[in-house]
């Protein structure tokens, strides 16, 4: 391990496909031909391209949000937990906003 980091312009290098392992048939290519993943994405503070996976800008060090992505990556490989997870909450939401306005009626 020689414990290189790799550069804003090496992300755009060939590589797997973060959810479904797919090598893209060429480095051009924006969105992953098996799941439709999108593969290079644009920082938000200095519209760098950046990996999907990656938590830090390479070229400006700003913050990324990967939360979104990785729910989108475990419904893609539909982890039995995270379906449970999303599905006590949306259901524990729904209960409380159910019981708010049904107090608030009376």
């Amino acid at each position: 391990m020689s414990g290189k980091v790799s550069s804003a312009s090496e992300s755009s290098a060939i590589s797997a496909c973060p959810v479904c392992q797919a090598v893209p048939a060429d480095k051009s290519d924006q969105f992953c031909r098996r799941c439709g993943c999108r593969l290079n994405l644009s920082c938000r503070y200095c519209s760098a391209n950046i990996r999907p996976f990656d938590r830090y800008c390479a070229s400006c060090g700003g913050r990324r949000l990967i939360i979104f992505d990785q729910l989108k990556q475990y419904l893609y490989i539909r982890s039995p937990f995270v379906i449970i997870g999303l599905s006590v909450a949306l259901g524990g939401a729904w209960l409380a906003l159910r019981y708010a306005l049904r107090e608030k009626l009376k």
